[in-house]
């Protein structure tokens, strides 16, 4: 935890290097994951690193 995920290597690893989704759409799907996070366990949450990516927080 506490590691910095750019967002290149967040889109490269889940939908490949021919992709037709915009790094906009991990904004989406990471609304869906803090929810998700947060109905199952409150003390783990997903922070944006502006400009960056994104970590893992307890």
């Amino acid at each position: 935890m506490g590691v910095v995920v750019p967002r290149e290597i967040i889109l490269d690893r889940i939908w490949g290097l021919e992709r037709d989704i915009t790094s906009n759409n991990i904004d989406s799907y990471m609304k869906i994951l803090r929810k998700k996070l947060n109905e199952v366990d409150g003390s783990i949450s997903i922070k944006t690193v502006r400009g960056i990516g994104y970590r893992l927080e307890a």
